[in-house]
């Protein structure tokens, strides 16, 4: 199955959050691994500061049933969370393409400026 990894970003507008997101079609996939085209992110990223769009997370799956960030995700989460100051935090949801389940993990950057994950326990709500 392909990794979908979409960027989840909000901004406060109008008294209302609205949540856009990107889908990253031209990143390559494989059972064990996803690596980004950050050409075309950054791209998106650029046109969404332009717009005063914050990125704030990440939602993606993974193929195992033990749904828990992977080095490669903290990675991710470490080097973006180390590049913009603006963010105290960044969201991880990862569903599990076996279990159909999802997590909501928050990586936070502790004093040193390394990572700390914390599992969240959020709320699907159908029908808004």
């Amino acid at each position: 199955l392909q990794q979908n990894l979409m960027h989840v970003q909000t901004r406060q507008k109008m008294n209302q959050l609205e949540s856009p997101f990107y889908f990253d079609e031209s990143g390559v996939s494989t059972p064990d691994s996803y690596t980004p085209d950050y050409i075309a992110i950054n791209t998106v990223l650029e046109q969404w500061e332009r717009e005063d769009v914050i990125m704030v997370g990440i939602a993606h799956s993974h193929e195992e049933a033990e749904i828990m960030p992977s080095c490669g995700d903290l990675f991710y989460c470490e080097r973006i969370l180390l590049a913009n100051h603006k963010l105290e935090n960044f969201i991880l949801p990862i569903v599990s393409c076996i279990s159909k389940e999802i997590r909501v993990y928050v990586c936070t950057l502790n004093d040193n400026g390394h990572i700390k994950v914390s599992q969240d326990n959020w709320q699907i709500i159908d029908n808004i």
